[in-house]
């Protein structure tokens, strides 16, 4: 929608189950959003996918089998990376993946504290 309120549009579809924390790009081209939130489809995992702000181009950055899950956190400052809580049943870590989905890695190990609401803050 514009500043001023006007011109609202909806990007994805309701049945994409969109969670509350999602994060625009530094330089305003993508939002990243965690798809399957509520497990509306508990066969499915919740994934990670990034969309354009006039919701073209949406693309899977996580493709996860049910039980492992990604919940969006935020974009690296020069807009390269993307942290997200990770989940395997009642274990959770930090990790990364880079804008296009590729070279996924871990941050933290997996363990028993369940972050929230993650961004990254001013330094890359």
């Amino acid at each position: 929608m514009r500043p001023d309120g006007s011109g609202l549009r909806q990007l994805t579809p309701y049945s994409w189950e969109v969670a509350i924390k999602h994060d625009w790009s530094p330089d305003g081209r993508l939002s990243v959003l965690t798809t399957n939130a509520d497990f509306v489809r508990p066969r499915e995992a919740a994934d990670l996918v990034a969309i354009r702000p006039d919701g073209s181009g949406a693309g899977n950055l996580t493709r996860f089998e049910a039980g492992r899950n990604a919940f969006a956190g935020s974009f690296s400052p020069d807009g390269k990376l993307i942290v997200f809580r990770l989940e395997r049943g009642d274990r959770y870590a930090l990790a990364v993946v880079d804008r296009g989905g590729g070279h996924l890695r871990l941050l933290t190990r997996l363990g028993g504290a369940r972050p929230r609401f993650l961004d990254w803050g001013t330094h890359p």
